[in-house]
Order: C-alpha cells, then structure tokens, then sequence
C-alpha cells in the first residue's frame, strides 16, 4: 500500500480519534497533557518523514486525547469564570492568555476554497490561494477544534521541521464554515501560558 493511501485509511479510521478518548477519560494534568501533545507532535513528524506511517499513527491517536482534554478544560475554565463575573473574566489575565494569535484563519470559506482544501493529499496541508486571513486565537482555535469536520483535517511538515497543523470546520449554530492553520509548538505553548494564568 501506497504511504499516501496507508495515511488516508488511517486518517479516517485511527487519526480521527485524535479528538474523542475512546475510554471517555481524560488525563488529570492539563500541563502534563499539552507536554504530551507537543512531545507527539515531534514524534509524529520523525514517523512521518522516516516513512513509518503505522507509527505516525499510534502516536496521533494517543496525542489527540491528551488534546481533546486541553480544548475541554480550557474552555469549561473559561465559561466557569463567565459565569462567575463576566467583568472579572474580562479583565483577567487568563482572557488576554486565551487571546492570543497562534496561527491563521479563513472565515467564511467558499466553496472553491473548500473544494481547493479538500482535496489536497495527507501531509500537503495548506491555505487556500487568494484567501482572507484572519489572525487565530487560541480560544478560537479550541472551540474550531471541537467542532472540525471529520476528514477535515490536514498536516505539513515545513522546511524547519514544525508541525503545521489544518482543519476544516462545519456551518452551525450561526457559524459559517472555517479553515484554520496553527503550528502545533506555537499552540501549545499558548496553552501553557493560559493554564498558568487561569487564576489571574
């Protein structure tokens, strides 16, 4: 089987569970989490580029439920603090931490744009030429993650070896569709940051 067609059967059948712990668990420590999910990261594209595709996705599985777990508790933090005092929240270190930059962001897509993502191969990840961006915040990215379309996800490994990390996001609940780009680095260390200032 073809690396490229090996990496599609598992970006639909293995990959996927990236987001969703099969056991329903989560891990306890959110530092320790975002620590596993940049450590994989590098695992990952060593697998990747070393054409050790089966590895590649062991390691991809086991990463997105220490992401999975980020993006909820993050987010669960975020809304507990809303409710507690919105103007407390507002002017709270942890607000400006969950809004910072970490990538780029088309929103709206077309349907040329979506057309032009959707087909692009495993590992070839990129924007859409011509398209608007937007800066990508890190509190966006994690409810976009939330809501990614399955088969909607995409990689690349650029010529400094990071992990760019894609995915595409349905229409719903007033949003329209999206395609957002964040170096999985980057993303984690905004994550770091914005647990420590959690209770500022």
């Amino acid at each position: 089987m073809k690396i490229a067609q090996q990496f599609k059967f598992n970006m639909s059948n293995r990959y996927i569970q990236f987001l969703v712990a099969p056991t329903g668990s989560s891990p306890e420590d959110l530092l320790r989490s975002i620590k596993e999910v940049g450590d994989s990261s590098i695992s990952f594209c060593t697998s990747w580029n070393s054409g050790h595709i089966n590895d590649a996705g062991t390691i991809s599985q086991n990463a997105f439920k220490f992401l999975n777990h980020i993006q909820n508790e993050l987010i669960r933090h975020r809304d507990k603090k809303l409710k507690e005092s919105k103007s407390s929240y507002n002017n709270s270190g942890f607000k400006t931490a969950l809004e910072q930059k970490i990538g780029l962001l088309i929103d709206p897509v077309n349907s040329s744009q979506k057309t032009a993502y959707m087909n692009l191969t495993e590992g070839s990840g990129a924007l859409p030429i011509g398209a608007t961006f937007k800066d990508l915040l890190l509190v966006t990215a994690l409810n976009k993650l939330k809501h990614y379309a399955i088969g909607g996800v995409n990689f690349t490994i650029d010529a400094e070896g990071n992990h760019i990390l894609f995915f595409f996001t349905d229409s719903g609940q007033g949003h329209k569709e999206t395609i957002s780009r964040f170096n999985v680095q980057i993303f984690c260390e905004a994550c770091r940051q914005a647990v420590e200032a959690i209770n500022t």
